[in-house]
Parts: C-alpha cells; sequence; structure tokens
C-alpha cells in the first residue's frame, strides 16, 4: 500500500458507460441479434477495419432493427442483467457531495427503462435517442458538441468538462468508444476490451469487477491509502 494526499469524495465525478459495464451484456448487441439482420457483424468489421467512423457504423445498425420500443424493451428484460450494487454506489458518492453521470453511445430509452428503480435521484444519463417510426429505427444524436468528430454521442466531452469544473474524473468503460474519455480521466475502471487495449499501451488501469469493489477501493482513495 501507498500513501498519498486523500482525496474529497465531494469531488469526484465517476463517469460511467453503460453497455457492458453497468448491465452484464450490450443492449444493443442484444437486439440486433434478436431484431436485426446479419449484415450487422459485416458494418462491425468495418469499423474494426478503420473504414467507418462510430457514427457511421451505429446509424447502420441500428438501422437494420426492425422492432417496436415495447418489444424491444421486452427483451431486454428477459436478456440483460443489471449489477446489484451500482444504486448503493451512486447513492453513497452523490451523499458524499460527488457526482455520477452515466455516459453511454446508446440510447436513454432503454437505460431509463432498466434503470427504472434501480438508481437514486441525482445520477446524470448522457445518450442518445431513437425514433421508432413502423417498427423502424433512427438514430437522434446526442446535441453534445463532438471534440473529435467521430462518435454520434462524443462521452470525452463530459469528462473534459467535469475536469475543467474541477473534478476528480473517475471513468469506467469496457469498449472501443470508452479508449477517448478515458485518456482524459484522471483514473480508468476498466474490463473488455478497453482493459486489454490499455494494458497493451501500458496505460494505468485499474480492472473493473463491480461497482461495490470499485467504490470500496475509492473509499480507500479517500483515506490517503492505495490499495
Amino acid at each position: 500500500m501507498n500513501l498519498f494526499p486523500p482525496l474529497d469524495l465531494n469531488h469526484i465525478h465517476i463517469i460511467t458507460d453503460f453497455d457492458g459495464i453497468i448491465t452484464d451484456h450490450d443492449t444493443l448487441e442484444t437486439l440486433l441479434k434478436q431484431f436485426g439482420t446479419p449484415e450487422w457483424l459485416h458494418i462491425e468489421r468495418r469499423l474494426e477495419q478503420g473504414l467507418l467512423t462510430v457514427d457511421d457504423a451505429f446509424r447502420q445498425q441500428m438501422g437494420l432493427l426492425e422492432v417496436s420500443l415495447k418489444d424491444a424493451l421486452e427483451a431486454l428484460d428477459n436478456e440483460i442483467q443489471i449489477d446489484e450494487t451500482v444504486g448503493e454506489c451512486a447513492k453513497e458518492l452523490l451523499e458524499n457531495g460527488g457526482q455520477f453521470t452515466i455516459a453511454s453511445a446508446g440510447f436513454t430509452e432503454i437505460i431509463s427503462h432498466l434503470l427504472n428503480g434501480v438508481i437514486p435521484k441525482g445520477v446524470t444519463v448522457r445518450a442518445n435517442q431513437v425514433e421508432i417510426i413502423n417498427n423502424r429505427w433512427t438514430v437522434i444524436p446526442s446535441p453534445t458538441p463532438k471534440i473529435k468528430g467521430l462518435c454520434t454521442h462524443c462521452k470525452r466531452y463530459w469528462v473534459e468538462k467535469a475536469k475543467v469544473a474541477g473534478d476528480i474524473v473517475i471513468y469506467v468503460g469496457d469498449g472501443f468508444t470508452d479508449r477517448c474519455p478515458a485518456e482524459a480521466a484522471d483514473r480508468v475502471y476498466a474490463r473488455g476490451s478497453l482493459l486489454t487495449y490499455r494494458q497493451e499501451k501500458g496505460l494505468p488501469t485499474y480492472p473493473f469487477q463491480d461497482f461495490g469493489t470499485m467504490w470500496n477501493d475509492i473509499k480507500h482513495l479517500r483515506s490517503g491509502v492505495a490499495k
């Protein structure tokens, strides 16, 4: 253990991804597998090859969905599990004067539904929205300024804004669109491809298990003791 100046929780701002972090599976991939076409995998490969931007790939993939919002949410209720510790983590942080933001490349309609009754008031959700006409999905992009102009919703914008406000930003993520915002954070917890990417780059990163475990780690930071 190492000693360093303790952190005040009222300066801590947790900014977390939603899919694959708060949820056990990616909600949009789940929908694409059930209500899309195999074309979504081809689009995913083109994104990985650098032939499409995240924004282009996302819009094309969502255009493959053919399902009502009601049926989509029912399917997610049956398939998706929520981290049981996220609500208590957010509650304690807010009670101590900190901030908790969910910054997602997905849709507010899905996030709000799945987290209804799970997270306390005071948690901020930043994401895109969706318009569904005749069961076909169209992305309504977040109005957030886009720093690099590549993603439909720029999650890095919220990290940069929080840091300008003097917050100590703890970022939590697992995927490709989390690489950019994680670069700007003060401390990063990761799993999945984000963890692998940052470890290969030699970037300081802490493996993410769940919000309860991370919250205990943060409280050690508060006391001036690093685990």
